[in-house]
């Protein structure tokens, strides 16, 4: 879903910390400028944060020109006049770099051309500009192993925790690797003992993309063997073997 907010630069003097593009040129070859932005919370899976009316900042380039402003709403302040042209406006919000359950960031861009003794009035949208991912295990799974944790590890060196019933994904970066190791324990041969504890893992091929939902996994269809699918929202998936290994006491128990 889209929120669209409007911000229209008012005909007034230009508001403290505001600069205009050329001093005095209020005249022929100049026209104002109304930004309107769009939030679009892309990825599928969960209800995601998305900003506040003004709190995009706002970046304009154009030929021989740059003005930054933290946000949309300081940009209103504002009653900058702009030379006719062509120009790039770029809303960001969030930090592309962090990651974590709530880290959503957005990015949009969008060029234009303004026109003189006219109020230009431009849309830009912004989108997830980060990736997801998540653990799942399938029921098949759960029946033939229990208490299964898994660590999703990043690129950037951050490490996330799912229980074999899943979880909320977590936001990470786009253009990051993705590794995930688990371990879990075989169901009991004798029904004395907790069963042989095994380990395995799985590589996402490749790096995460924005704006998707990398979602692990774990199926055991087939006794005694382990498979990873890797399914991305726009129905892309890839299913591979898993090797599992038995670690020391897992022989000993099941010798």
């Amino acid at each position: 879903m889209k929120r669209y907010f409007a911000y229209i630069i008012a005909a007034a003097a230009l508001a403290a910390g505001c600069s205009e593009q050329e001093e005095g040129a209020a005249g022929k070859g100049f026209g104002r400028l109304e930004i309107r932005t769009a939030a679009d919370a892309g990825i599928v899976t969960r209800a995601v944060p998305t900003p506040d009316a003004g709190a995009f900042s706002l970046t304009l380039t154009g030929d021989g020109y740059e003005g930054r402003w933290p946000s949309v709403d300081a940009f209103a302040l504002c009653d900058t006049i702009f030379r006719e042209g062509t120009y790039t406006a770029r809303i960001a919000w969030g930090d592309p770099a962090a990651e974590g359950a709530d880290k959503v960031c957005y990015a949009g861009e969008q060029r234009f051309t303004l026109q003189a003794r006219r109020t230009n009035t431009v849309s830009v949208t912004a989108t997830v500009a980060n990736s997801q991912t998540r653990v799942r295990t399938t029921e098949q799974f759960r029946n033939y192993f229990h208490d299964a944790h898994f660590t999703v590890r990043t690129g950037a060196g951050n490490t996330f925790e799912f229980a074999a019933e899943g979880g909320e994904a977590v936001f990470v970066q786009a253009g990051t690797a993705l590794r995930v190791n688990g371990t879990a324990r075989r169901q009991s041969q004798t029904g004395t003992d907790e069963g042989p504890e095994v380990s395995f893992s799985a590589t996402l091929d490749g790096v995460t993309k924005a704006r998707t939902c990398h979602t692990f996994t774990f199926d055991a269809s087939q006794a005694g063997s382990v498979t990873v699918t890797i399914l991305l929202d726009e129905g892309e998936q890839v299913i591979a073997p898993v090797e599992i290994e038995l670690n020391d006491d897992a022989i000993y128990n099941e010798q």
